[in-house]
């Protein structure tokens, strides 16, 4: 009986983990899925980030014009070089800010996956406890059910050892 009834539950405990695994691999996949549409959608959006451009861009541009306008040559060139600087300043700003919007999205995207699958396996666990107590209570049942096996079988011996003495065998 024991022995039959540890098969049946390392059976159990073998189904149980093969389907636990297999339902990781299909959230795993399913999150994965996911987090890449959301990725694409959210990658379209930070390539269309324009930042404000900076007031001393629209300052110099004047200036210079203004500067152009009088023939002074030199010092619309001078105004013009420094333009170009804070353009490039201002580009490289932009930049900046899509790689950190976009390291920012991955850390957000892996975050809510990890959050999802440890919610996945911590109600798998529950259920795979679930089964350890449904086990011990049913340990337990066999236990009584063998003792009280035994107990029978030692008191139809005792009754048969007492009938052999008492008729003389």
């Amino acid at each position: 009986m024991q022995n039959v009834f540890d098969n049946d539950w390392d059976n159990i405990f073998k189904n149980y983990e093969d389907k636990k695994n297999h339902q990781i691999e299909l959230q795993k996949n399913a999150l994965y899925q996911l987090n890449e549409l959301i990725r694409q959608k959210e990658l379209a959006k930070i390539e269309n980030i324009k930042l404000k451009q900076n007031n001393k861009i629209k300052l110099l541009s004047n200036q210079e014009r203004l500067v152009a306008i009088n023939e002074r040559v030199e010092e619309a060139a001078n105004f013009r070089n420094e333009l170009n600087i804070i353009q490039k300043n201002d580009e490289q700003r932009l930049i900046k800010t899509k790689v950190e919007a976009v390291k920012h999205l991955d850390l957000k995207l892996e975050k809510e996956q990890q959050k999802e699958m440890k919610k996945k396996k911590d109600r798998l666990d529950l259920e795979g406890f679930n089964m350890v107590i449904e086990k011990n209570k049913e340990t337990d049942i066999l236990r009584k059910q063998i003792g009280l096996h035994v107990k029978e079988i030692d008191t139809i011996q005792k009754f048969i050892s007492q009938m052999y003495i008492d008729y003389g065998i």
